[in-house]
């Protein structure tokens, strides 16, 4: 199945990587309860069963930054990006990894990682700064578990109080 499963289209740069067939071996070797996994998620998470998610995306995405990084070389998920997010207000970020395909984590992480670092920088340490209050007001006694508190800007941050008391 392996074998089978990367002569698609869709891992064509994938298939020129010098590690590509350490790659399919280590997946060849996978044991029956990692095969099991593997099935269960190509049957429930490949995007032609998967239950549309646009919807709530765009719901999400206009309280959260999402960033979208696609590789170059899959142009069908590039125009999907794209679609998604134009779909968003406000629009989505899009990163296209050139000189990668469907795998781009696996193609050319050297140019993912620092995009995904930025992004966090630009617009995680708001976020972060949100958990950590949270996190003192709850030590301090000032919030406990559910309450529903705003930051100075008047954005909800129930979340954080739910976030830091499942850790």
């Amino acid at each position: 199945f392996v074998q089978m499963w990367y002569k698609q289209p869709l891992w064509a740069s994938l298939r020129t990587l010098p590690t590509f067939d350490a790659l399919v071996n280590r997946r060849c070797e996978a044991t029956d309860a990692q095969v099991a996994g593997l099935a269960a998620a190509l049957a429930g998470m490949s995007s032609g069963v998967q239950e549309p998610l646009w919807a709530a995306m765009a719901e999400r995405a206009t309280n959260h930054n999402l960033l979208l990084a696609v590789g170059g070389e899959d142009l069908k998920f590039v125009k999907i990006a794209a679609k998604m997010a134009a779909a968003c207000t406000p629009p989505l970020e899009v990163c296209v990894i050139e000189g990668a395909g469907h795998a781009a984590h696996l193609e050319r992480p050297e140019a993912l990682i620092p995009v995904i670092r930025r992004f966090a920088l630009n617009h995680c340490s708001a976020a972060m700064d949100d958990v950590a209050t949270g996190l003192n007001e709850r030590a301090e006694g000032q919030i406990s578990d559910g309450d529903d508190v705003t930051d100075e800007q008047g954005e909800g941050r129930s979340s954080v109080a739910a976030t830091s008391s499942a850790s």
